[in-house]
């Protein structure tokens, strides 16, 4: 007997019975393959959405790691600006404070080009080296600052020697005259006094000759580093523009290099004004 002889050698309420259960298992079957189909929509959905949070999450950690390495660039900027107009005051027997007063922006620069695009990390590595190649031209522009300073300390300690043997002899002196010893003794004393403090007065003029020496050496230093900084305003202003950019900021290049122009032009009127009264009080200082 096949299955259709068997089908149609079934009663009618089998038949109805049958109905009632191939329907619930078509029924049952249906709603097992909306469910498959609606998990399996969910499923990619979701994946999907990892997918997305995961690459939005790369993004924002990598604009987070951009922002800070950015900022200490910026903040670098400014300092190694300011230790470069600063150069040479600065005591070049301290050759700690020389050596690292650039290497905070080099670190901070080399920062930059590993996290910043390809055209931006050209522009920081152009300014890198241009910071680089005037930190050397400083340093020989600070020479006659750093040399008269080396000859202030020279001078400095010696006059500190001296008053130390001045004293010695004034307590000697003393000790002798109310000890009442030989008067040879106390003469041989004085004589050494008078020696000891015609070299500390020598001493003296000399360091007033080397501390105006030196204040005019860092006065010549001021005026061309102005210079010399401002010759590097547009790199920045250029460098700086590219960072905000990809931050997605406005930027306005031109309008960024006019403000630092008018900047540089402010900075050497102050810097020129001041020499200028610098000058005119040497000059009232010598007619006295």
């Amino acid at each position: 007997m096949d299955f259709n002889q068997f089908l149609q050698g079934l009663p009618a309420p089998a038949w109805g019975l049958a109905g009632t259960i191939v329907g619930a298992v078509a029924g049952a079957y249906g709603t097992l393959r909306a469910t498959k189909v609606t998990n399996n929509s969910n499923d990619r959905r979701f994946e999907r959405q990892l997918e997305h949070d995961a690459a939005q999450n790369s993004k924002d950690r990598a604009a987070a790691l951009r922002r800070d390495v950015y900022l200490t660039a910026a903040e670098q900027l400014a300092e190694v600006s300011g230790f470069l107009g600063q150069l040479a005051s600065f005591d070049p027997t301290d050759a700690k404070t020389i050596s690292t007063g650039m290497l905070g922006f080099f670190k901070a620069t080399a920062k930059v080009s590993l996290v910043a695009s390809e055209r931006t990390r050209e522009k920081v590595t152009e300014l890198s080296g241009a910071y680089g190649k005037l930190f050397m031209e400083l340093m020989v522009d600070a020479s006659n600052a750093h040399q008269t300073k080396i000859a202030i300390n020279v001078n400095r300690d010696a006059y500190r020697d001296l008053n130390a043997e001045r004293t010695r002899i004034v307590s000697a002196m003393q000790d002798t005259n109310e000890n009442a010893e030989s008067k040879y003794k106390f003469e041989a004393l004085s004589n050494s006094f008078n020696r000891v403090n015609a070299r500390a007065e020598e001493l003296a003029a000399e360091f007033s000759d080397l501390s105006d020496k030196h204040n005019d050496a860092l006065a010549a230093y001021a005026a061309s580093t102005v210079d010399k900084i401002s010759g590097l305003s547009e790199l920045q202003v250029e460098t700086s523009a590219l960072l905000r950019s990809e931050f997605d900021l406005d930027v306005d290049v031109e309008i960024m290099k006019a403000q630092s122009r008018e900047q540089s032009a402010k900075a050497r009127e102050a810097g020129q004004a001041f020499f200028d009264k610098l000058k005119k009080i040497r000059e009232e200082d010598s007619e006295r």
